[in-house]
């Protein structure tokens, strides 16, 4: 009786099991395809100048980018350092111009690549 018993319990585990298994067969039960979507903002579509510039106290100093299409200015903040983004993929000239006391003296770097996605460091000035 013992074994009647256990061998009609392992047959309804044995019927449940197969039945659940059965349940991912059947019609309309949907597998949801996995999809990576990448959004526009992922996409890079600029690139970035960084710098820093050290200057005496009370002067004033403005960075001029520019090329023979563009022609972008940006100012320093209290730490002399500057992030300009934005840019199409091209070369450029970066000026900076330093101003106290009405005498003004310019840095001149030529020929700096920009790339887009990239953000080109071209260091630090020092007046």
């Amino acid at each position: 009786m013992k074994n009647v018993i256990t061998l009609a319990v392992l047959a309804l585990l044995f019927i449940g099991l197969n039945g659940f298994n059965k349940a991912e067969e059947k019609e309309g039960y949907d597998i949801p395809d996995l999809k990576i979507e990448v959004s526009d903002e992922s996409i890079k579509t600029d690139g970035a100048i960084l710098g820093s510039v050290i200057v005496p106290v009370n002067t004033e100093v403005c960075i001029n980018v520019h090329n023979d299409k563009t022609s972008v200015r940006v100012y320093p903040n209290e730490q002399g350092e500057f992030f300009m983004n934005g840019f199409d993929q091209d070369v450029y000239d970066i000026e900076v111009i330093a101003t106290q006391n009405n005498k003004t003296e310019s840095y001149i770097i030529e020929d700096i690549e920009i790339r887009i996605g990239e953000v080109t460091a071209v260091g630090t000035i020092d007046f």
